[in-house]
């Protein structure tokens, strides 16, 4: 069974505080994963 949309990114450090260009990447990032499945998997 797949995980569809499952993206894991392991820290290089333990970080409790991140700013918000990190924290817009790390959603770029997860939402560019998803985005590709998307268009390999399910295109019309």
């Amino acid at each position: 069974m797949a995980a569809l949309g499952y993206t894991l990114q392991l820290p290089t450090e333990d970080k409790f505080l991140r700013d918000e260009a990190e924290l817009r990447g790390q959603i770029a990032i997860l939402l560019g994963g998803r985005s590709a499945e998307e268009i390999v998997f399910f295109k019309k």
